[in-house]
């Protein structure tokens, strides 16, 4: 195994790997496949409504990773900066990830345009 776990937010779609669009978040493990992806999206209200975010935009957005380790589900959320935490996550799905992690292993963040250009900037981490 690789023990590699990534989310990423993806502006070029690359047919070799099976992304399904060139503006989607997906969830990688072990391997630049995800297992699971969606067109980069949030849901602002309760009613539901799915409304489209453009990852090239250059506008700021922000992103939330949970882990619920005893259903062993992994959740990505995402919205605009400084709108609440949506109460239903773009992707949901069941990763074990006690056998991806090892006792000792980096935490990193990297990314990838082929030949156009984005720019990726931290402006926080919990």
């Amino acid at each position: 195994s690789n023990h590699i776990f990534a989310v990423e937010l993806d502006t070029v779609q690359n047919v070799v790997f099976g992304d399904i669009d060139g503006n989607h978040v997906g969830i990688d493990v072990n391997g630049l496949r995800s297992i699971e992806s969606a067109s980069a999206a949030y849901y602002p209200d309760e009613k539901g409504a799915k409304r489209s975010l453009d990852l090239t935009s250059k506008k700021p957005m922000q992103v939330w990773i949970d882990y619920n380790g005893e259903g062993m589900i992994v959740n990505v959320t995402i919205a605009p900066l400084r709108q609440p935490k949506p109460n239903k996550p773009l992707l949901s799905t069941r990763v074990n990830l006690s056998a991806v992690f090892l006792d000792s292993m980096y935490i990193g963040f990297s990314s990838s345009t082929g030949l156009t250009a984005n720019e990726h900037y931290i402006l926080g981490w919990s």
